[in-house]
């Protein structure tokens, strides 16, 4: 096979591996957020956060609804609950490992044999190359690996975070329009 070609098909599956490895970090996002979503459906001992919060009617004393009104407050164990189910599941990490691998064992390779100008044999002629060879592909395929777990972990703490502070919120509806209501009662109280 000429040298070009060779060149070509390992660019080429060096592309399709950072491609899978997105597309590994996107699925481990998604099915992670999935189980975000069951956690906080199923907070602290079964309980379920109230999604409505009843409106103040115009004719009842404002003072008797102030309490019932507000939204519920939720502790902070049950919010360190929510947010600390921030782990990737294990095969994911398998999967990062065998991709980065890859892509550091051809890379590597070509990089010794200067794009494959020279053959495998001539690239490993003795046992020195062997080691190096080796020793190069461990040490980048654990930093390319705890790289691409430390990004997609970041990445996935912040959707969590903000998908967690929108579900919250959906679910403590804001007092917007009973506050509003309040005033233009005690406006018009005062008019009379």
């Amino acid at each position: 096979m000429p040298r070009k070609t060779k060149n070509i098909i390992m660019i080429l599956v060096i592309i399709i591996m950072l491609c899978s490895i997105g597309l590994t970090g996107y699925f481990a996002n998604k099915n992670s957020d999935t189980t975000q979503k069951i956690q906080i459906n199923s907070s602290s001992n079964n309980q379920k956060i109230p999604t409505e919060i009843p409106q103040e009617k115009p004719n009842e004393d404002n003072s008797k609804n102030n309490n019932t009104n507000k939204p519920p407050m939720h502790n902070d164990f049950e919010r360190k609950n929510v947010t600390n189910k921030t782990s990737i599941d294990w095969y994911y990490y398998l999967l990062f490992g065998i991709e980065s691998l890859i892509i550091v064992l051809i890379l590597v390779y070509l990089i010794m044999s200067k794009f494959n100008k020279k053959t495998y044999k001539e690239t490993f002629i003795n046992t020195d190359k062997k080691i190096i060879y080796i020793l190069l592909v461990i040490i980048l395929t654990t930093v390319l690996t705890s790289g691409t777990i430390t990004t997609v972990s970041k990445i996935f703490n912040s959707n969590n975070q903000i998908e967690t502070k929108e579900i919250l919120n959906q679910r403590q509806i804001p007092n917007n329009n009973q506050h509003n209501y309040s005033n233009t009662k005690d406006t018009n109280t005062s008019d009379n």
